[in-house]
């Protein structure tokens, strides 16, 4: 005898894409960090010292601050799986005199969009945040896209 399942919609959409997820993902080996980047998980105050309010549109990663500019030159030249072997792409930056917020996107059998935010301190840029995000086509799109406090959206990680 041949026994009717029922189940709703909502639980078959989210049972594919747990299943899309789970079944695209690979592992890859972890980006190697340049020394130039200083980590502020051992600084909470450099977290805080993030403002996103004063931040303009930058373009290309040429119209960045030196240090910053170094910073995001090395991460988009590391090796990976998009064009030219590399692992990522620039798309927006916005920057101040003491902060800024990167996207790009990091290429991979899924592509992922993510941001960092980065503070200025005495001794140069250093790593405050880092989102994962949609795709951003202007800088209010991608301050909307972080302006989510840490611990209130799952794509946050502390650095």
């Amino acid at each position: 005898m041949l026994k009717v399942i029922t189940i709703s919609v909502a639980t078959w959409v989210a049972g594919t894409l747990l299943t899309v997820i789970v079944g695209c993902s690979q592992d890859a080996a972890p980006l190697a960090i340049s020394p130039s980047v200083a980590s502020v998980a051992s600084s909470t105050d450099a977290s805080r010292l993030y403002e996103p309010a004063s931040l303009i549109e930058a373009r290309s990663v040429s119209e960045l601050p030196d240090g910053l500019r170094q910073i995001v030159s090395g991460l988009m030249e590391a090796p990976g799986e998009g064009p030219q072997s590399r692992c990522c792409q620039f798309l927006l930056a916005g920057v101040s005199n003491t902060s800024a917020l990167v996207a790009y996107e990091e290429f991979g059998y899924v592509g992922t969009f993510l941001a960092k935010a980065y503070v200025r301190g005495a001794s140069g840029w250093k790593e405050a945040h880092e989102w994962a995000i949609g795709s951003p086509t202007s800088l209010r799109e991608l301050k909307e896209m972080t302006s989510l406090p840490p611990g209130d959206y799952d794509g946050w990680k502390p650095r």
